[in-house]
Formats: C-alpha cells, structure tokens, sequence
C-alpha cells in the first residue's frame, strides 16, 4: 500500500510540472499570444495536479499499478485540453489528438499485463458512447466539436466505472455547466454567450472514473 501511495504522489507531482507545459503547447498551437503570469501557472499546476490525483483513484480502482499509466496520460490530456478551452474557447487538436493516441496504447499494454480485457473494452464502448452523446449536442445544441472530441478521450478513462460513478459524473458536468453559465450571464449580460464546456466535460469524467 505504501508503494502505491507512493507511485500516486510521484505521479501528482508529474501532472504538476508536466500540465502547464502542455498548455503553453496547446495555446501556441492555437496562436494563442500572451505569457501566463506565476498566478496562472500555480492555477494550471494545481488543476494537473489534482486531475491526477483522480486518475490514480480511478487506477486504484481498476486493481492493478499497470493501470497508474495510462490513466496519468489520460488525465494528464484531459487537464490541459480543459485549461486550453477556458482561455481560448477551443480544444487543441495538438493535446487531444497524440493524447488520445497515447491512452489507448497504454490501455492496451495494461490490458495484456493482466490478463484483463474488461477495462480496455469498457473504455472502447466509452469513448464511443461519450463522443456520440456530445456529438448530439454538436449538432443542436451548439456545442465546438473540439468537445466532440474531448468526450471520445474522456470516455478511454471509463472502462472500469461503476454506473453509480457514471451518475456523480454526469452529477458534476451538470453543475459545473450551470456555474459556468451562470457566471458568463452575469460578465457579460447576454444570455446567448458561449463558454468553455470543456472543463464541465472533464470535471465530469475525473468524477466519474474516480468515484
């Protein structure tokens, strides 16, 4: 146990360094102009890090350390694609793309080192599912397409969850929707304003496969 606690911490840290890096990417890649100042930095190390945080929950759930990988990367992509889409309004085709890549790799060899193919399809069926439901709202609901894909990764990250833990995350995406609407109304007075769902989306996710 003292292992795994230890394993997890190392890999907080590592989403605490490694997740305002990917954002710097992800905004660059966007053309996105500008310097984040320290405030902004500490914001993004402290959102990896607790990202990850879930993410080692969700691998101490799925039983074995093989999982700890690719649920890091999961989080890891996720984390910054969010923080990208709360500057921006638009999700980094450079994280989710190799991010998504990444991740399923990982599950993959996670899959085969124990022996266990539950966690690898359920997280097939996920991406699948999730990426169609937000692809729904894509079409009516007026929601980017970079959420499209933002889901399908989501999704890699729910092989092992319960439908209980499916329930709080969708529980949490409603809220944090809410929150985010209510606070952009309250900016800018106009109540066809768009904002950011990607943080919603991941909020939801990390709730959902840690739960």
């Amino acid at each position: 146990m003292s292992d795994w606690f230890a394993a997890s911490a190392v890999a907080c840290a590592t989403g605490a360094v490694v997740t305002p890096v990917l954002v710097r990417s992800g905004l660059h890649a966007l053309d996105h102009t500008g310097r984040a100042g320290v405030a902004r930095i500490v914001l993004r190390a402290l959102w990896g890090g607790a990202a990850v945080a879930a993410a080692a929950l969700a691998a101490h759930h799925a039983g074995s350390a093989w999982w700890l990988p690719p649920f890091v990367a999961w989080a890891l992509t996720l984390a910054a694609a969010a923080a990208c889409d709360v500057e921006t309004q638009r999700i980094p085709t450079r994280i989710v793309g190799p991010g998504a890549f990444v991740v399923a790799a990982l599950i993959v060899v996670a899959g085969v080192a124990t022996h266990d193919w539950h966690i690898p399809i359920g997280a097939l069926i996920g991406c699948v599912s999730a990426g169609a439901i937000v692809a729904i709202g894509w079409r009516f609901a007026g929601i980017g397409f970079g959420d499209v894909r933002l889901a399908a990764v989501g999704g890699l990250g729910l092989g092992h969850a319960t439908s209980r833990a499916i329930e709080v995350g969708l529980f949490g995406f409603a809220l944090v929707s809410l929150a985010g609407a209510v606070w952009t109304f309250l900016r800018t007075r106009d109540r066809k304003a768009s904002f950011a769902y990607g943080p919603a989306l991941v909020v939801g996710f990390l709730l959902a496969a840690a739960g």
